[in-house]
């Protein structure tokens, strides 16, 4: 006969902390796929983290002051291979691995290189991100990958996994 030292509950209790612990420790490196950029804060991405490297799929809102084309924020898709395609550049950007103030320099050096503006103002926002997921395994409803389209917290994640089983904890 097994005997319990904690009450049923305490178990329970054990597991589910044991989980949460082990999923917020391992969460910073989640989607992670290239090490982190060590660049000074993108303080024109306020939905991203500071260190949040662009990748495929991920959609930015681009905005350049004095163009006709792009006069208000416009959104574009960061292409499969790791690019972004700007109406008035002949050449699409690389913007894979570069945080949304390194990738704003970027099109700014290259619209001057261009003779298309000599002062340009671009801004760079993430409005969606598709290139970092988040895998949830364990006693949840539905144990997956799922895509991050934001900043996610542990509780959002474990909800969009459907939440804890009934049976959670229980050893």
């Amino acid at each position: 006969m097994r005997r319990n030292i904690l009450p049923r509950n305490s178990l329970q209790w054990v597991g589910v902390t044991s989980f949460l612990l082990i999923f917020s420790l391992s969460a910073p490196l989640l989607g992670q796929t290239t090490a982190p950029s060590h660049a000074a804060p993108a303080p024109n991405t306020p939905g991203a983290p500071i260190d949040y490297l662009i990748g495929p799929r991920d959609v930015l809102a681009i905005s350049v002051a004095d163009m006709p084309e792009i006069r208000e924020k416009e959104n574009f898709r960061v292409t499969d291979t790791g690019y972004v395609v700007l109406p008035m550049l002949h050449d699409p950007l690389k913007a894979e691995g570069l945080t949304a103030s390194e990738l704003s320099d970027r099109i700014a050096r290259a619209l001057r290189d261009a003779d298309i503006l000599r002062e340009p103002i671009v801004n760079v926002y993430v409005e969606e991100f598709h290139s970092r997921t988040v895998t949830v395994l364990g006693a949840v409803a539905r144990p997956s990958v799922y895509p991050l389209q934001k900043p996610t917290t542990l509780l959002e994640a474990l909800s969009m996994a459907g939440g804890l089983t009934p049976t959670s904890g229980r050893a």
